[in-house]
């Protein structure tokens, strides 16, 4: 993590780009003069603020272009009451962090707070398929695998040769001369009286057939033998193919699911400054620009943000309308698609792909899914840093020592968890919600061991605590109501503002952890007077 206790311009967030399973840290710093530019570029956004619904000074419209430029998540308060969501083309904002920021602005800390960093949000891409594999017609005729079918015909034509052999008659001369002249009409011929023989309906030939009985016997039994272990081959291999349940063969990279043109799907939707896209589309755009990879994996992810499908519904509604059948339509001109539930990838975030996995195993029954392990890590969450603020020093001392052993995203991982079952009560049968609620409370009530890089004191816990006021883990009345306890959570929250605030508050105490804000720059700084 960079040092932002030095004078000078303020870092821009820190990216990190994956890349052939490497993390590559990029940091941006924007000059004295570079902002000073753009503060006089964008010194009139009203086009931006009539949109907002606020009039916005120069140095915010810098924050905001910037932001709208690098793909940055910007939240701005000028009062203690008002929060503005300004428009970004990135995934979606970290409610957690933005939960924070109202819940700061709230207290009534001096001054305006202003927060800016990217956030990549992780997500992977799961095939679903039936395990049932459409039957067609030639599939009762024919042998069921390869080789079963070319054994067959090499022993016809074996014993057809050996027919064609046994059955000619004349001198070795003649018989050289006549079988290199007439080889085709042999084998052609030959080959009905073949069949003809084995069947028993041989009329003009059965005197030659009766003279080379002996030389004829052993291979018609051979041949006879052999037809009946391949029939009991074919017909037991069929009975099986078509009563035992096989998961079909699917690619597992993406290059392989591009190839074969299995249809991508994504229920996520974002608004970006020129409408609504696809979240897939919007993050695959911006690893293209920052990251650093090879042209291969770069047309690979250009191939899936353009081929990746909308569908503007909630990951629970999108697994209901799949399993059943159903079209589904957009509002915002995304399309309305039918998907065929035989064989599809869908491709989301990592939470609404988890929502939209486990509702599929409800409603259908017999799906087989496999997650493409590939493209897991294809955006990852970075490290906010930003301005003068509580929010940003509560992450990086104390939070990100949460983050690291596991206990926060346990915590996150019971409010996804929470708001998946919210929403799914409303949907599903009463049989099938209680097969989700199983589910999901044995993911929430089994042992976790921690794994901590640093000593987890009491003190994270606490303000951990304190910011967890809104944020409730509510399950099934029929079970068992438990959430994350709001009387504790004030009573930390109210320990932390009249204990911590007034001394974090102030940059001139001497234990203050914040930096001096830099003369003659002070639009980077939250602290500084509010423009005139």
């Amino acid at each position: 993590m960079d040092d932002r206790g030095s004078g000078g311009a303020s870092p821009l967030p820190v990216l990190a780009q994956p890349t052939s399973g490497k993390t590559i840290v990029k940091s941006t710093v924007l000059e004295e003069s570079t902002m000073s530019a753009l503060q006089q570029k964008y010194s009139k956004c009203n086009p931006i603020s009539r949109k907002l619904g606020v009039q916005l000074d120069s140095s915010s419209c810098v924050h905001l272009a910037v932001g709208i430029k690098y793909n940055y998540t910007s939240q701005i308060s000028r009062s203690y009451k008002r929060m503005f969501e300004l428009p970004n083309n990135i995934y979606f904002t970290n409610n957690f962090l933005v939960f924070q920021a109202q819940q700061v602005a709230s207290l009534g800390i001096r001054g305006s707070i202003l927060l800016h960093g990217a956030t990549y949000e992780r997500f992977q891409m799961a095939t679903v398929a039936s395990y049932r594999v459409p039957m067609r017609f030639e599939t009762l005729l024919m042998p069921i695998d390869k080789e079963t079918w070319v054994f067959s015909g090499i022993s016809l034509f074996l014993v057809n040769c050996t027919f064609v052999a046994f059955t000619f008659r004349g001198k070795k001369v003649e018989f050289r001369l006549k079988f290199m002249k007439s080889l085709l009409t042999n084998l052609t011929g030959k080959l009905f009286w073949t069949t003809s023989a084995l069947m028993g309906h041989v009329e003009n030939g059965c005197v030659e057939f009766r003279n080379y009985a002996r030389q004829l016997s052993f291979w018609l039994i051979t041949w006879q033998l052999f037809s009946f272990f391949l029939g009991l081959v074919y017909s037991g291999g069929l009975y099986s193919f078509l009563a035992a349940v096989c998961p079909p063969t699917l690619p597992t990279t993406l290059n392989g699911i591009l190839t074969e043109r299995i249809p991508i799907y994504s229920t996520h939707v974002v608004r970006s400054t020129s409408g609504y896209e696809s979240g897939v589309e919007a993050g695959v755009r911006n690893v293209l620009i920052d990251g650093d990879l090879s042209k291969l994996r770069k047309k690979e992810l250009s191939k899936l943000a353009s081929t990746t499908k909308v569908l503007e519904i909630n990951p629970i509604d999108a697994a209901k309308s799949i399993c059943q059948g159903e079209r589904i339509s957009s509002s915002h001109g995304m399309g309305n698609y039918l998907v065929d539930p035989t064989v599809y990838v869908m491709s989301d975030f990592e939470e609404r792909l988890d929502s939209f996995l486990a509702s599929v195993s409800i409603f259908r029954k017999t799906a087989y899914i496999r997650k493409i392990e590939e493209i897991t890590a294809l955006s990852e969450q970075v490290v906010w840093s930003g301005d003068k603020s509580f929010i940003i020093l509560l992450y990086e001392n104390i939070l990100k020592r949460l983050e690291h052993s596991g206990i926060y995203n346990k915590w996150l991982k019971g409010v996804r968890t929470g708001t998946f079952l919210w929403i799914a009560e409303n949907i599903v049968t009463a049989r099938d919600f209680k097969m989700l609620l199983a589910k999901a409370m044995f993911g929430l009530t089994r042992e976790i061991v921690f794994v901590e890089n640093e000593t987890v004191s009491i003190e994270s816990v606490r303000y951990a605590f304190a910011f967890c006021a809104k944020h409730q883990v509510q399950v099934h009345e029929s079970v068992k109501k438990f959430n994350i306890t709001q009387t504790i959570c004030l009573v930390f929250l109210f320990l932390t503002a009249t204990i911590y605030l007034p001394r974090w508050s102030d940059p001139d105490t001497p234990t203050s952890p914040f930096p001096t804000p830099p003369s003659g720059n002070c639009q980077l700084w939250t602290s500084c007077p509010p423009p005139a």
